[in-house]
């Protein structure tokens, strides 16, 4: 039976993600939720992906194939916002996959807010699950993915490209509009422990850079994004500290 809510743009950045891309698309086609804009980016990778997308698309008309120079996962997903319709935006990596139900939960827990932060499940390679994390406050998680996000929160904004933590600061420019945002202790979203991802590799440059962007930010900010940010930069010590 065909869904009657609005439609959901799917962004999906890919870069030499072949190991995992089928999983992940896999994930979102069978999708309960079915009315779906499926936009997948390719950042000139030199694996399968490309194949691998075009195969999908061939056989799925919701799926969208856009292409882009090297440029990076900020690019990729700012390329996918410019080209989205969809009256909701999730985020999905392409070495991550999402559970049947998820997209279908997480609207069916909107109501008149403005995004639903979700939880998600880490996972080995090998689909093994090792934990789940649900949210416990509004600006807990900086990651972009795992949201539901109205369109209309985002609108205009962009990832800062260039920069390995750019969810960061791009989460910070959304919770400066004061959306109204529901936590769910959905944990649907299944991110994989992978060793050669950004985030797994150390890029001590870059989080000097974001610091000092974060700072920067302080200067002349309101009461609401002061408290933002401070609590965003403590948590991140501490995420980096243990790491």
């Amino acid at each position: 039976m065909e869904d009657k809510g609005p439609v959901i743009s799917v962004i999906v950045p890919v870069y030499n993600a072949s190991a995992y891309l089928e999983h992940c698309l896999d994930s979102i086609v069978s999708q309960t939720y079915t009315r779906l804009q499926i936009i997948v980016i390719d950042d000139s990778s030199t694996d399968r992906s490309a194949s691998i997308i075009a195969r999908y698309a061939a056989r799925d008309s919701r799926i969208t194939v856009l292409s882009q120079p090297h440029s990076g996962q900020a690019a990729a997903r700012n390329l996918g916002l410019a080209h989205s319709n969809g009256e909701m935006t999730v985020f999905v990596d392409a070495d991550d996959y999402i559970t049947t139900n998820y997209l279908s939960d997480l609207y069916s827990q909107l109501g008149e807010n403005d995004i639903v932060q979700g939880g998600y499940t880490k996972v080995t390679p090998q689909g093994k699950e090792l934990y789940r994390h649900i949210p416990k406050n509004k600006h807990q998680f900086v990651s972009a993915w795992g949201r539901l996000y109205k369109t209309n929160i985002i609108n205009g904004l962009s990832f800062p490209q260039g920069l390995y933590y750019e969810d960061v600061l791009f989460s910070i420019d959304v919770w400066e509009r004061r959306p109204r945002i529901v936590l769910s202790s959905d944990c649907g979203y299944c991110y994989t422990l992978n060793p050669a991802s950004t985030t797994s590799v150390s890029h001590p440059t870059d989080r000097k850079i974001l610091f000092q962007q974060l700072r920067q930010r302080l200067s002349g900010a309101d009461m609401h994004t002061k408290a933002i940010l401070l609590y965003t930069m403590i948590r991140l010590r501490m995420h980096f500290m243990f790491r």
